[in-house]
């Protein structure tokens, strides 16, 4: 594998993996999956519902194409109900090969999430607002960033954060529901 410029990553002509806990640029990504990243993005933000405005979707890395989505449903009362979760199971169990998408989400995930992730085998993940974003406007996190328990698993897979932020960050600015 020869090395690229991007930190912390290597790429052969197949794949691109990242290495340590640094974010990567979506560069990593093939040009079908990056061309259609914003709109999965404004895809992710417009299945985010009022209150708990999470929302996730999976890009298939061959096609380009989303081909799941989910919005965070912890107000029904399940704690694990996060969209990263909801997405993940919802396509494994519609029979859609995670192994070939890439996650894009509203927000960096959670522990949880970020684990959930790394157990579906996803070809990578993209989200917009950092956790650290999260945490200052007064929502729960455990202060580790995807990137960090990523690089604590088996799996090798780029992380890319920051993604048009200024249409994420909004949605978590004014804190969660009192």
């Amino acid at each position: 594998m020869a090395a690229t410029a991007l930190a912390g990553c290597v790429s052969s002509t197949s794949s691109t993996q990242c290495l340590t806990g640094e974010l990567a640029d979506a560069a990593v990504f093939p040009s079908i999956v990056r061309e259609g990243l914003d709109s999965a993005m404004r895809q992710a933000i417009g299945v985010a519902p009022e209150g708990f405005p999470f929302g996730a979707v999976l890009v298939d890395i061959v096609s380009g194409e989303v081909v799941a989505a989910a919005g965070n449903q912890m107000a029904n009362g399940d704690p694990s109900a996060h969209a990263e979760v909801d997405v993940l199971r919802e396509a494994g169990i519609a029979g859609i090969d995670l192994t070939a998408t890439v996650l894009v989400t509203t927000a960096e995930s959670c522990v949880m999430c970020a684990a959930c992730a790394v157990w579906a085998g996803v070809q990578g993940v993209v989200y917009g607002t950092p956790v650290t974003f999260l945490t200052d406007s007064g929502w729960k996190q455990f202060g580790l960033t995807q990137p960090e328990i990523v690089s604590a698993s088996w799996l090798s897979m780029p992380v890319v954060g920051n993604y048009l932020r200024e249409l994420t960050d909004p949605l978590y600015a004014s804190g969660p529901p009192r």
